[in-house]
């Protein structure tokens, strides 16, 4: 992994309503969200990270999943988590783990390796129609669709990087290895205190 600069919690909250807007999973969840809130598209789509009402804004958004009063996807997440930008060569996209999300450690046979959940992508059937979302982004990939950012974390520089966003794309990435570019640009978070997340 090579790294390219720090960035702000911001940024990391956009990249996941990003990812999530084109997702068929929770692209509806964000859409009802911000109509509720009586805010559009275009604070995802065209956002501006130096404005702190946009940004407050979308850390609401992104509360549906927990991230601000640390519950459901972030539960037990630390506080104290500093972001940064680096580029994942693809060679090492096997290598990530899953968190321990019981479909996603099934599908890797226990080992919650990326490498083996793309491996037994045909012969282990799991839960939430996983298998098909990971083929269909597979075949979205070999197309030359360009996704967003996968979010990373880990306790230091030396431990295992944990997909918190982006299993289905990290999969399909594996899959489609011959597709990608050599290197992805990824979001890593790095907490000492990591362990304290129920999915860790």
């Amino acid at each position: 992994m090579r790294f390219i600069e720090k960035c702000s919690e911001n940024e990391m909250v956009l990249a996941f309503l990003k990812a999530e807007l084109d997702s068929p999973n929770f692209k509806n969840n964000i859409e009802e969200i911000l109509k509720i809130r009586g805010l559009t598209r275009s604070i995802i789509d065209k956002a501006n990270l130096d404005d702190s009402i946009e940004n407050e804004a979308r850390l609401n958004c992104l509360n549906y999943r927990g991230f601000k009063d640390k519950l459901f996807l972030f539960q037990g997440f630390p506080f104290n988590v500093s972001w940064e930008r680096a580029y994942l060569n693809k060679k090492e996209i096997g290598n990530l783990k899953y968190a321990n999300y019981p479909a996603w450690v099934k599908l890797s046979a226990g080992t919650r390796l990326v490498a083996n959940g793309a491996k037994n992508i045909d012969i282990i059937q799991v839960g939430e129609n996983l298998n098909s979302k990971v083929k269909a982004v597979e075949k979205r990939v070999e197309g030359g669709a360009v996704f967003s950012k996968l979010i990373l974390v880990s306790k230091n520089k030396n431990n295992d990087l944990i997909l918190v966003e982006g299993h289905t794309r990290a999969t399909a990435y594996e899959l489609a290895k011959d597709f990608l570019q050599e290197e992805i640009e990824v979001i890593v978070g790095y907490s000492k205190d990591l362990e304290s997340w129920v999915w860790y």
